[in-house]
């Protein structure tokens, strides 16, 4: 993105666990500040199987371009979460809301040429005790995958992983692994249009069997022309 651009992003995650589907939709903005450095804020929604919906944290971040080469980008975005949402609230293998202010940091590397290496990082820190007088434990995921351009659309297959450390009090919340497998592709319908695709099906996690599958999507845009970065 240029700097003045404004880039938004919609998304969809279905999960089938054994009790029916479930619906997590969440919306998020970015913009450029300087040719490798944005500012975004997001948040988004949940339904449980015939539950109520319900409101997610929200995320806000500043994202750096460490490093920025045609064959290797390297994204790091310091930030924090905002106790937005409904105590608890969130699937168990992705990250839940919390009562509290948490740090965050995500790490993203995009490495390759025709083939594309992609890494994700992605960790939540609970520093206190929320509203709710108890600390959830820290939040981590990891995620590789390896993909091939093939003119606009790049598909991919990769492995992750989610760790949920115990809370304080130990079981007051949830305490979770999970080990996943993913494909999918990214589609550049045009400059400014993007839609993504994802099949998430679970390896191995430490409660069994919590769902059969879960399907994303998000499509994503970008307004404005922006200007030329002054530096």
């Amino acid at each position: 993105m240029k700097p003045g651009q404004v880039a938004v992003q919609v998304g969809e995650l279905v999960g089938f666990p054994v009790g029916g589907p479930s619906l997590r939709s969440g919306l998020s903005l970015q913009t450029a500040v300087s040719k490798r450095a944005s500012v975004g804020v997001g948040s988004g929604v949940l339904r449980e199987t015939e539950g109520d919906w319900l409101l997610l944290d929200t995320r806000v971040g500043v994202s750096v371009q460490a490093v920025s080469t045609p064959e290797l980008v390297v994204q790091l975005t310091p930030g924090f979460t905002l106790p937005t949402g409904s105590v608890g609230a969130g699937f168990y293998y992705t990250e839940v809301s919390t009562a509290s202010v948490d740090p965050t940091l995500s790490v993203d590397i995009v490495g390759g040429g025709t083939w594309v290496g992609i890494g994700q990082f992605y960790a939540r820190v609970p520093l206190y005790d929320g509203s709710d007088l108890r600390r959830q434990g820290p939040y981590l995921s990891a995620d590789g995958r390896l993909g091939r351009r093939l003119d606009k659309i790049v598909p991919f297959v990769g492995l992750g992983a989610v760790r949920q450390m115990p809370s304080d009090p130990v079981g007051a919340a949830a305490d979770f692994t999970e080990f996943y497998t993913h494909l999918g592709g990214v589609v550049n319908l045009s400059d400014k249009w993007s839609a993504t695709g994802t099949v998430r099906v679970p390896l191995w996690s430490t409660d069994g069997a919590i769902y059969r599958v879960a399907v994303g999507a998000s499509l994503k845009t970008v307004f404005g022309k922006g200007r030329q970065d002054p530096e």
